[in-house]
């Protein structure tokens, strides 16, 4: 039951040395501690350990570090006999009988990765040739585990099924339709951008750069579509986010979702963890469609066994339905704001009203990226720019702790949050609410 203090954080320990005036730190695992780990933790890991040093930080092993130890302070035994002596408070500052000497030896990394945006394109006809609907999916994932998992996960392989090999089929299977029925389409239609974004997984990087770097005239695209996750679909029950984005929507889409034969929750948001946010942010109309979480999202179990095809190709049916009107109706959408809603919240009984930074590099805690209004959050007065950090006196470590912990809460839950805004904690009681109260 004991709780870890604000001091216990790696990054404020190295800072403390550095204060003290350390020329150089070398960082090792202590051996047996609970849920310690041996060797050396990966660098996807301790990249973020490290705040912004003008010294060197190394990792060493165990084996390292002792015999280092016992090289230069021969009375002092191994590493577990310093570790049990730091446990006792024995260990404060210790002076090495001689003037060891390392050579180190490293490469540099910039620590960048490569990634890019992949489109097609095809063109339309006639009078509406000159305006589009965009079909995207980000065709990223967080690869071994370089972001958006737990530190357990690190390191191994997240295939990522659904998160988002189902989106990315669907937009090619959906590219490839409309293709080979071109010759046969009518004399005025929009022409159709196929979109595959990287660096979702990161923070939406893909798509954020696409809409400031556009290769399409943003003014004339009548609807974005964004397919993530779609190939969970369970029971026939899917979300549709976006659907208070154009004026038009509550009068079109409930014919087409009625003739699909699926069950279909509304959500009139344009916001959430995925792609479609940062066309809704530019005024463009956007549908959400998603099949919900699930136990493997964002592990290594999300592997093609674990998805249904077929569940997946009648969301892509709809989809076509609804792409087919975006692209033939002489009217324009009318594009109308509406941020309530539109979260990754199936099969979660509340609603918080955050959008969480995905990606965001944080040693612990979840950065608030925007607060939905008439939400829990935003009464409580939750800001963008916050760092959620505690839970009823947990810690709230990443995001996927956050699903956990409102996964297991109940509509009318008060809950005691701390999160840091500008350095500085701040208390704040929260009352959960169902997801359709706002």
């Amino acid at each position: 039951a004991r709780r870890f203090s604000r001091h216990a954080g790696i990054r404020g320990k190295l800072q403390g040395l550095v204060d003290r005036g350390a020329v150089g730190i070398m960082l090792v695992n202590p051996p047996g501690t609970r849920d310690g780990r041996q060797g050396l933790e990966p660098l996807q890991r301790s990249r973020r350990f490290r705040p912004q040093l003008d010294i060197p930080a190394i990792q060493v092993t165990a084996e390292v570090a002792t015999a280092l130890l016992q090289a230069h302070d021969p009375g002092g035994g191994d590493l577990m006999a310093w570790r049990l002596r730091a446990d006792d408070g024995a260990v404060t500052t210790v002076a090495l009988d001689s003037a060891p000497t390392m050579t180190l030896g490293a490469e540099m990394s910039s620590g960048i990765l490569v990634t890019k945006n992949i489109a097609g394109i095809l063109p339309g006809r006639g009078s509406l040739a000159d305006e589009w609907v965009v079909v995207g999916g980000h065709w990223d994932h967080v690869g071994y585990g370089y972001t958006g998992t737990s530190p357990a996960n690190v390191g191994h392989l997240h295939p990522g099924a659904d998160d988002n090999a189902s989106g990315t089929a669907g937009v090619l299977v959906l590219a490839q339709r409309y293709g080979a029925e071109a010759d046969d389409a009518g004399d005025d239609r929009r022409s159709i951008l196929f979109i595959g974004f990287g660096a979702e997984e990161a923070g939406l990087y893909g798509s954020n750069h696409y809409v400031e770097h556009p290769t399409i005239p943003l003014d004339q695209v009548n609807c974005m579509i964004n397919m993530d996750m779609i190939g969970r679909l369970r029971d026939g029950n899917l979300s549709l986010s976006g659907t208070g984005t154009a004026a038009q929507f509550d009068d079109l889409l409930p014919p087409i979702i009625e003739a699909s034969g699926l069950t279909v929750a509304m959500s009139p948001g344009g916001t959430g963890p995925s792609d479609h946010t940062n066309f809704y942010r530019k005024d463009i109309p956007v549908l959400f469609p998603f099949t919900g979480l699930h136990d493997v999202y964002h592990t290594p179990g999300d592997e093609a066994w674990t998805v249904n095809p077929a569940g997946a190709m009648q969301v892509l049916d709809l989809v076509d339905a609804l792409v087919e009107e975006f692209v033939t109706e002489p009217d324009r959408l009318v594009f109308t704001t509406s941020t309530r809603g539109g979260g990754r919240r199936a099969g979660v009984p509340v609603r918080l009203g955050v959008m969480p930074a995905y990606g965001a590099d944080l040693e612990t805690g979840v950065l608030i990226d925007s607060v939905s209004e008439d939400s829990a959050a935003a009464a409580a007065g939750f800001e963008a720019g916050d760092v959620l950090v505690s839970w009823n006196g947990d810690r709230v470590e990443d995001a996927g702790r956050l699903m956990r912990l409102l996964r297991g809460s109940k509509p009318g839950d008060s809950v005691a949050m701390v999160v840091l805004r500008e350095g500085r904690e701040h208390a704040m009681t929260v009352v959960l609410r169902a997801p359709e109260d706002g």
